[in-house]
């Protein structure tokens, strides 16, 4: 296999294996916490930010939604009762969206389970050699095209993992982790 063609079914085979990931974690995340997986990531941005609050324009780019996506999100998240959007002080251009305390409370319930779940679907399968030459490969890429990972992943970690402790995480960790394929 050439340069090329490893590079095709490479691609090919890291869409794949995100998909698989994605719809397992969002399944078990539905199943066991009633959150879809954007809304856990949403949920994750606010709990970690300044004043558990992010403009609604941060949040579409750090969340990869267009505005009108992010609007819709944030939509059904406030009908929910898990944020709030708040006037810009000065700027009535600016809206922010807000982290509730029923939303603090959901985040806090999902983390283990999102834990959890990635450990089952993804992790399990790797080495923690294999793990970490993942994720600098992927991180390669990202700073070749000018985007740095750094944002995301201090998202999903300033809190241990996802706002959960850390003993909270390493039962989840644990419990997901058996014998490596």
């Amino acid at each position: 296999m050439d340069r090329t063609e490893r590079g095709i079914a490479t691609w090919v085979t890291l869409l794949q294996a995100h998909a698989t990931v994605v719809d397992e974690v969002e399944a078990t995340l539905e199943r066991e916490c009633g959150l879809p997986l954007a809304w856990h990531e949403v949920l994750i941005r606010l709990a970690n930010a300044p004043d558990q609050r992010v403009r609604m324009l941060d949040l579409a780019q750090s969340a990869l939604l267009s505005k009108s996506g992010v609007t819709r999100l944030i939509d059904r998240m406030e009908g929910a009762g898990l944020v709030t959007r708040e006037p810009g002080e000065g700027d009535r251009r600016i809206v922010w969206a807000r982290l509730t305390g029923k939303g603090a409370d959901a985040i806090q319930a999902a983390g283990p389970v999102f834990v959890r779940a990635v450990g089952e679907h993804f992790s399990r399968y790797l080495s923690e050699e294999e793990l970490a030459s993942v994720q600098t490969s992927l991180r390669k890429v990202l700073g070749a095209e000018g985007r740095s990972d750094e944002a995301q992943c201090s998202a999903h970690l300033s809190r241990g993992t996802c706002g959960v402790s850390a003993e909270a995480m390493e039962l989840a960790v644990t419990a997901a982790a058996p014998a490596r394929v």
